[in-house]
């Protein structure tokens, strides 16, 4: 089965097996594609990376900084 994918908010491809990071926060709601994002550097807890699909399977959603894609 091929990998399933979704446009980003940038127009760009976002592959639903590709790798994102993720604050293992119980607060954390975006998984991030930069691991310098600012966003991702508030986080205070453990980061993980995880696939897209994952991410999104545990409710995350795509984080929207410019620095983030």
């Amino acid at each position: 089965m091929l990998p399933t994918s979704d446009i980003k908010p940038d127009g760009g491809l976002a592959m639903a097996g590709q790798s994102v990071y993720v604050c293992k926060s119980a607060g954390a709601k975006k998984y991030h594609f930069n691991r310098n994002c600012g966003g991702l550097k508030r986080c205070s807890h453990e980061i993980k990376t995880s696939s897209v699909k994952e991410a999104e399977a545990i409710g995350l959603t795509q984080c929207a900084y410019k620095k983030c894609r």
